[in-house]
């Protein structure tokens, strides 16, 4: 009996170190993507992209270099934000001094001013495509006077690898709570009847967001030129929008790509919103049985047209999502190859493969085989020839014959300065004081009055641009005139916000008709 005990435990020993290499056959049987074998090349990217993006264009990229080039491709994704990618490179000057690399060979991702005024010719290299490669992805060099591409004198930086837009997201059954109608406007998100409802995004942090707020001021100095008013009234009243807008945030988030879930669970009521993020995340909740319902259905699911639909038991959207008509912007989201890219060469394929026929329907088609749901990236495509073929799309807008009318402007950006860190200063550094000081207002009789001194800027855009040199100069390791700008900044703000609220306690009875209108618009 020993002797058979003894036995039996040495077979469980046996089978005990068997299992893992049991399971690791079972799991190479599974399928798998190809990994090509023999020589591997090395990419470093950086990129605020999402983690479906990264695996996607991996996967996909991946296929087509072991296809052309027979090697295979390992890449590793460094995660930034945009706004943190302009402050890696600018903390990593000194390195890159003496390496000559700033370890990183490709920058993907951002608002297109992040590219061509913060990264531009200092931190990205001029790219020679292969012959025919820029031709064929942009047939015209740009969409509504936007650049699809950089076309600096020496050759393009950076190459618009898709499409994006902003707006408003929004859920329709917080709105239904607050007795909101649903937005169509910037200027409906500083209702105050949005306040602790609302959820923005740091300018300093995210180029995303920071492009759609200087979309509002955009928007305003464009109606000032149409009516020959002065561009300075016009960054006032935009800039000054934009506080009254943030007086109703309950905060602000380091990342854009965190406000659709926030919306989408109802912990707030809208957002300022990239297109894609939207479409997203309707997508990502669906919509539910209404019976007797007329909706109006939101443009991620008709496109930028927009249509109603009247009938019983309507499937209508929680979520929803609308472009402020002839207030919003068609930008591409560019990519560049970082100077001193070790990899520099595997860098540019990257690029042509982004742009050729295969790596432009990633951006737009249905999840492939072997691919999960959140791959369905349900972006616009750059290159305008893809849209003549809509196989399999998840999204039908051709923005090619939608963009027009209003657009950004790089040039008017490149003079706003220090917008996003004076929107920090007033907005975020001081959201107590800036709420405590809108609702004195509301509920003051003077609200229309006060409201109007609030919604204008007292820092001029000239101080604003002013600052720009003050800011670089920290930048390089000097930070006493920029701490000190920043005070000043900052107390300015301060004493306007308690000058505010004392001129709202003292508001005399004949003028109480203008606070109820305030609340009731």
């Amino acid at each position: 009996m020993k002797a058979w005990s003894t036995r039996i435990l040495l077979v469980l020993v046996v089978l005990v170190l068997m299992l893992p290499f049991f399971f690791r056959a079972l799991l190479v049987t599974q399928p798998r993507v190809a990994v090509q074998s023999g020589p591997t090349d090395q990419l470093v990217i950086m990129t605020p992209n999402l983690e479906a993006v990264r695996r996607k264009f991996e996967r996909g990229f991946s296929a087509w270099y072991a296809g052309k080039y027979h090697r295979g491709v390992s890449i590793e994704y460094l995660s930034f934000g945009g706004g943190e990618i302009v402050k890696f490179f600018q903390a990593s000057e000194a390195a890159h001094e003496k390496s000559g690399t700033y370890n990183v060979d490709l920058v993907w991702g951002g608002s297109d001013s992040l590219f061509s005024d913060a990264l531009g010719g200092k931190y990205l290299e001029t790219t020679s495509l292969e012959p025919g490669v820029l031709e064929a992805a942009f047939p015209t060099p740009d969409i509504g006077g936007v650049p699809l591409y950089d076309t600096s004198p020496g050759g393009p930086r950076w190459f618009g690898a898709a499409l994006s837009s902003f707006g408003i997201m929004y859920n329709r059954d917080v709105l239904a709570y607050l007795h909101l109608p649903e937005p169509k406007t910037w200027a409906d998100l500083a209702d105050p009847r949005y306040s602790g409802w609302l959820e923005l995004a740091d300018p300093t942090r995210s180029a995303s967001a920071k492009a759609a707020l200087q979309v509002i001021v955009e928007r305003e100095i464009e109606t000032a030129t149409e009516q020959h008013r002065p561009q300075e009234e016009a960054w006032a009243r935009g800039m000054g929008l934009i506080r009254q807008i943030a007086a109703n945030a309950r905060g602000f988030t380091q990342a854009a790509n965190e406000l659709p879930s926030a919306v989408g669970s109802g912990d707030v009521a809208a957002a300022m919103s990239i297109d894609f993020y939207a479409r997203s995340q309707i997508a990502a909740i669906g919509c539910e049985a209404r019976p007797g319902v007329a909706i109006e259905l939101s443009r991620a699911t008709v496109g930028r047209t927009g249509a109603t639909l009247e009938r019983p038991g309507a499937c209508v959207e929680r979520v929803g999502y609308v472009e402020p008509q002839g207030a919003t912007m068609v930008t591409p989201e560019p990519i560049g190859v970082a100077k001193g890219a070790q990899h520099a060469e595997v860098a540019k394929r990257f690029i042509e493969f982004v742009l050729s026929e295969t790596g432009q329907r990633l951006w737009i088609t249905r999840p492939g085989r072997g691919e999960t749901p959140e791959m369905a990236l349900q972006r616009l495509p750059v290159v305008r020839s893809v849209y003549d073929n809509p196989v399999n799309f998840t999204e039908f807008t051709n923005p090619f014959t939608t963009a027009g009318g209003f657009n950004t402007k790089p040039s008017r950006r490149a003079a706003f300065g220090l917008m996003g860190e004076l929107i920090a200063l007033c907005c975020i550094d001081l959201l107590p004081d800036l709420r405590t000081t809108r609702r004195a207002i509301v509920e003051s009789p003077r609200a229309a009055q006060l409201d109007t001194q609030l919604g204008t800027f007292p820092v001029s855009q000239a101080a604003s641009q002013a600052g720009v040199e003050v800011h670089r100069q920290m930048l390089k390791g000097k930070p006493e005139d920029w701490l000190a700008l920043q005070r000043q900044w900052r107390d300015q703000f301060r004493a306007e916000y308690r000058e505010l609220r004392r001129a709202a306690a003292v508001a005399g009875p004949r003028e109480a008709a203008s606070g109820r209108a305030l609340v009731a618009r």
